[in-house]
């Protein structure tokens, strides 16, 4: 039997906590985990009028590396194709005004989230 990816799990719990979290605020969550061959988008939901693609990043308490700057310029052109054909698939989307959102959660030895969203965290060049 093979050893579940604690890298995995620990994505998987950020996602959630991400999820209730934006519910909290308010938001309506389209849909979580879509995925193509480009890759995947984690959560893409509404916030009044706006549609916003989020990218969730996780780390353990104490890392070296923000989550937030895990998600680069290459990662960041890859979250725009997948928003676009994603888009594409989506007519009632086309002319909705969209944002890209990043995510930051740690996860503490206590077993608590620290939760950092950068809204607008940046724009793609469509």
């Amino acid at each position: 039997m093979t050893e579940p990816d604690p890298r995995r799990a620990l994505g998987a719990a950020a996602e959630q906590q991400a999820v209730r979290y934006l519910e909290q605020l308010g938001w309506l969550i389209l849909a979580c985990n879509v995925r193509s061959r480009l890759g995947e988008l984690d959560i893409i939901a509404r916030d009044r009028q706006t549609l916003v693609f989020c990218e969730v990043r996780a780390r353990r308490a104490g890392a070296m590396v923000s989550p937030a700057e895990s998600v680069d310029r290459r990662k960041q052109a890859r979250l725009v194709r997948l928003a676009s054909q994603f888009l594409a698939r989506q007519p009632q989307w086309a002319d909705a005004e969209c944002r890209f959102d990043v995510l930051s959660l740690w996860y503490h030895a206590d077993e608590s989230w620290q939760i950092e969203w950068l809204a607008d965290a940046f724009r793609p060049g469509w």
